[in-house]
């Protein structure tokens, strides 16, 4: 089996239980290759010019300073590490610890970012499976809510996964638009996903390709993917 996703600002936060929903997936796609430009220091660069005053602002694979990742470059995936506890052998119940960092020097809006876990579901079909967000820490950066998981369907089906378990961050409604977003040095501590089913024989994760058990809680595991709008920005998908 597999599962997919998951992001975390500064410190370590506790997350309400959301419901899995399943979905009948399409045929996947890989996000392109990082644009070139310049740097933008204290102002907005969209054309890789510099500019002055104003907010700091990634655009295209240039660099800027003090600001917020944007989309279209490739500044996060130099920002985002993901790791992930996975014990092997047959469950019914799968416990997936993933712990998310930022080594970079730039802040990333995590709502922007998805994270997946790729897995084999065993010929159990989605609507026999359920999955939740169980914890996350640290709870104070991240009202309840505002993570979720998903289960999709991979079409076509790829080796050690034919379903992917999905990760996001989404901006909460009482955060005053101030978004969801980790920091330089900052780290999701947990986030802890179940994944469930009352179908038997149950999960084999010896199967899955994003569990190795052999990779301790602190090692980076890059068969779980992250996507910063859409586009691979950690990890390396199943072929």
């Amino acid at each position: 089996m597999r599962l997919a996703g998951l992001l975390v600002a500064a410190g370590l936060f506790a997350m309400a239980a959301a419901n899995c929903v399943a979905v009948k997936g399409g045929p996947e796609e890989t996000g392109g290759s990082p644009g070139t430009g310049g740097s933008a220091t204290g102002g907005r660069s969209d054309t890789g010019g510099s500019g002055t005053g104003g907010d700091v602002i990634t655009v295209d694979g240039g660099t800027g300073t003090g600001g917020v990742v944007g989309t279209g470059g490739g500044s996060a995936s130099n920002s985002l590490h993901v790791q992930l506890q996975c014990q092997g052998g047959m469950s019914n119940a799968a416990s997936l610890n993933f712990s998310i960092s930022n080594p970079g020097a730039t802040t990333v809006d995590m709502s922007t970012v998805t994270f997946r876990f790729w897995y084999t579901s065993d010929t159990i079909p989605l609507t026999m499976q359920t999955c939740l967000i169980e914890q996350v820490q640290p709870d104070k950066y991240f009202p309840k809510g505002s993570v979720t998981v998903s289960a999709v369907a991979v079409d076509p089906v790829r080796t050690g996964a034919d379903t992917y378990l999905e990760i996001s961050f989404k901006k909460a409604a009482t955060d005053g638009g101030a978004g969801v977003t980790l920091g330089p040095g900052g780290k999701v501590s947990l986030v802890l996903v179940r994944l469930n089913t009352n179908v038997n024989p149950a999960f084999s994760l010896d199967n899955d390709y994003s569990c190795d058990p052999k990779l301790g809680p602190s090692a980076d595991n890059k068969k779980v993917t992250a996507y910063s709008d859409g586009v691979l920005i950690w990890g390396v998908e199943p072929t």
